[in-house]
């Protein structure tokens, strides 16, 4: 019971604990450079017949497709240049395999090419959950060694939107994924703690409000250990071997 009532109290799609300010004079002002943040995007292709998990926004991206009719998944690894994006088989099973594509990151949607089994074919991937107008933004990072501000700015003309204060982050791992299922990204830093399994490790969450329009800090998700992940197929939410499904904004543990 009591573990069914603390689920039942980590509410995604309502502000937890809101720890946003603008920067001030005592904040660490020392500009962490070179600092890549994957955009974990969930598609569908228009036909229903492919979902896409795809890890973007980094030179080296990686991907799983997932054939619905065929019931197979397919692991892809490559390379992005700016939009474009050329993926390949990592299974020596499927040397012939390769997604190429455009991606628009504002709509969320990528026009590809699939190569598999010696045949070719159109796929145009959309956003599992569109939203209209969904806001796109830039970060920046600063800190000495460790992550202890981070810059909102709005892509659009690189203002600044909102300050992320009043923590301590890893530097060498963070995820912008959409964690409830609501079509808006949230943001997944590494806690700055050191444990010897993975599956123990603890992040720090800032799920974005589209009633406030703000990012807002979610310590009650802060209790989770593992890494961050969604399953686009089940479409559940696996915090290292737990999994939770989203209902009304909360989440329920999957136990089977």
């Amino acid at each position: 019971m009591k573990k069914h009532l603390l689920i039942q109290s980590l509410v995604l799609a309502l502000p937890v604990l809101a720890l946003t300010s603008t920067a001030s004079a005592n904040d660490i002002n020392t500009e962490l450079k070179s600092i890549y943040v994957p955009v974990h995007r969930v598609m569908m292709s228009e036909d229903g017949r492919y979902f896409l998990e795809l890890k973007s926004g980094i030179w080296n991206p990686s991907a799983r497709l997932h054939d619905q009719v065929l019931n197979q998944d397919y692991q892809l690894s490559g390379l992005q240049k700016g939009n474009a994006i050329e993926l390949k088989g990592s299974n020596a099973e499927q040397p012939d395999l390769q997604l190429k594509g455009e991606l628009n990151s504002k709509l969320g949607s990528m026009s590809s090419q699939l190569l598999l089994d010696g045949w070719q074919r159109k796929i145009h991937f959309q956003p599992l959950i569109y939203v209209e107008n969904r806001p796109t933004f830039n970060f920046k990072f600063y800190g000495h060694n460790l992550i202890q501000r981070v810059d909102v700015l709005q892509r659009s003309n690189q203002q600044l939107y909102q300050s992320l204060v009043g923590f301590n982050a890893d530097a060498s791992q963070m995820q912008y994924i959409d964690l409830n299922f609501d079509g808006y990204f949230d943001l997944a830093l590494k806690a700055a703690t050191v444990v010897e399994n993975e599956n123990e490790q603890n992040y720090l969450y800032w799920m974005y409000n589209p009633k406030t329009a703000q990012f807002q800090r979610a310590a009650a998700l802060e209790k989770l250990q593992g890494t961050p992940y969604v399953d686009a197929v089940k479409q559940e939410v696996h915090f290292g071997t737990q999994r939770f499904k989203v209902k009304n904004g909360l989440l329920h543990a999957v136990t089977d």
